[in-house]
């Protein structure tokens, strides 16, 4: 078990000799903790990162709420995919819906498209 205080910089830092790392600094303003693989959790002034070199899984008993002041943006390379019993998605204003290659809706029971004014082509 390592243990470093650097008084000049005001950096505190515990590391294990398994690669596990904890860094509280006030130079950098943040606070780290990253494991043998790279694996970090990073808080600093401009928020909380958490970068996984595997997988990353967020798992609650109960509900899991994602909300934020501005634009939410999720990403992948290959697929996104949800699944539930119901999914609901409202837009205040504008939904907008698009594939590049090819776009299907589908049900195995009713399908209803409604509004004011329903255009097709």
């Amino acid at each position: 078990m390592k243990q470093t205080f650097d008084e000049e910089n005001k950096v505190i830092t515990i590391e294990t000799p398994g690669g596990y790392k904890i860094t509280i600094s006030d130079e950098e303003k943040e606070i780290r903790l990253t494991d043998q693989k790279g694996s970090v959790i990073k808080m600093n002034e401009h928020g909380i990162v958490l970068e996984s070199k595997g997988d990353l899984v967020l798992k609650a008993q109960k509900n899991i709420t994602m909300e934020s002041g501005m634009a939410t943006t999720i990403k992948a390379k290959t697929n996104l995919k949800s699944e539930a019993m119901n999914v609901e998605t409202k837009a205040k204003v504008n939904l907008k819906m698009q594939g590049t290659a090819s776009t299907e809706l589908s049900a195995d029971g009713h399908t209803v498209v409604k509004g004011a004014v329903v255009m097709i082509n």
